[in-house]
């Protein structure tokens, strides 16, 4: 009854798990885009959800206080309990998990989705010469390494921002997908730079699209 969301096979095992296990009652950790996209879908499905953030709001480092507080409100009042500036502590249970303890008490679950935010899966290129920040690998216009023939895109790649042209990394689907087929021109000797991000961002949640447009 525990889960992380990564794959889509992991999303295929939590509906599975729903259906097959009557769930009631789910703990969503994380208020970020697929932390709140899980609890829209888990509503969806008549199942009683709650998110918790360590942050003193939802989606912190991507949203204003005084949007999150807005959007915070629009999900209480569809149903989606939302408790911020609260630890997750231990997942309780033997085979099958009951209840999340937190710093704001027990929660009782039948289903915990752990979705805590990401960070670049890189710590195989240490002492590889790779030229790196903070786990991201630093790339050019052409997604180049300092290391000759080897490129690295997607959640990985710090790239630049299209307006300031400071680096900036963007661990979205969307620019991972644009940055691919941009790359698969470039390696195929095609004359081409790319342009960077622009930070944007977007999640759906019960009757409210919430976006973050501009230089995050």
């Amino acid at each position: 009854g525990v889960f992380s969301l990564r794959l889509p096979n992991d999303a295929v095992n939590i509906r599975d798990y729903v259906t097959n296990n009557q769930v009631k009652k789910a703990v969503i950790v994380g208020g970020g885009f697929i932390g709140l996209e899980v609890a829209e879908n888990l509503l969806a499905q008549k199942v009683d959800v709650t998110v918790i953030d360590f942050a003193p709001q939802i989606m912190p480092n991507v949203i204003d206080p005084e949007i999150a507080s807005y959007v915070q409100k629009h999900l209480q009042k569809h149903g989606i309990r939302v408790l911020t500036g609260v630890a997750a502590q231990e997942v309780l249970g033997d085979d099958k998990v009951y209840a999340l303890k937190t710093s704001a008490g027990e929660l009782s679950a039948d289903l915990v989705i752990l979705s805590v935010g990401i960070r670049p899966n890189t710590a195989f290129l240490n002492d590889t010469g790779m030229e790196m920040f903070k786990g991201t690998i630093l790339v050019n216009e052409q997604l180049q390494t300092n290391l000759p023939d080897i490129y690295a895109i997607g959640d990985c790649a710090m790239v630049s921002n299209r307006m300031t042209h400071s680096a900036q990394w963007s661990p979205m689907g969307s620019s991972a997908n644009l940055e691919g087929r941009l790359l698969a021109q470039i390696l195929n000797n095609t004359p081409k730079n790319y342009p960077g991000v622009l930070g944007t961002g977007i999640v759906k949640l019960p009757e409210l699209n919430c976006a973050r447009t501009g230089l995050s």
